[in-house]
């Protein structure tokens, strides 16, 4: 999240009231004091769209004590595709959290970044649409019990 701030150069009051929540819910995001939320991760995934290269917002929070991970020679990532299109640069770990138990975990040179950004971003899509149907059915299901209480008689005390 702070990546894509600090791309677009935006405050976080700014970018919440692009994203359409509170500077708090922001600061929390980038903290790491809350996960973000899967909505969130779709509006990233706007920008992604956008003029936004994916290692813009796909990285993981450098962390200045960890080492640099580079491929060695004849080494390749799980994203080679048919075209045979060489692996090569550094190797990024990005993570997706969609929920307190539940992230999406991927590994990808350089060179396939963007490819491999596209598999993340259909995953989240899906599991967005699965959160959706979910909801969905727990409403449903409330409304019946809803119904069925307020269907049911009061038996009458004279």
């Amino acid at each position: 999240m702070q990546a894509i701030r600090h791309y677009l150069h935006l405050s976080q009051a700014r970018f919440a009231a692009r994203l359409g929540v509170s500077r708090s819910a922001v600061a929390r995001w980038e903290s790491g004091a809350h996960p973000i939320p899967l909505p969130v991760l779709r509006l990233g995934r706007l920008y992604a769209l956008s003029s936004i290269p994916p290692v813009a917002f796909v990285l993981d929070p450098v962390d200045p004590t960890a080492p640099v991970v580079e491929l060695g020679p004849g080494a390749c990532c799980r994203w080679m595709r048919a075209d045979q299109v060489a692996c090569g640069g550094r190797l990024f770990r990005m993570t997706c959290h969609l929920s307190r138990r539940r992230q999406l975990l991927a590994e990808a040179c350089e060179q396939h970044l963007a490819f491999a950004y596209e598999a993340i971003d259909a995953r989240i899509v899906a599991k967005l649409q699965q959160e959706q149907h979910r909801q969905r059915r727990m409403l449903a299901t409330r409304e019946r019990r809803r119904t069925a209480r307020a269907a049911t008689p009061v038996p009458s005390t004279s």
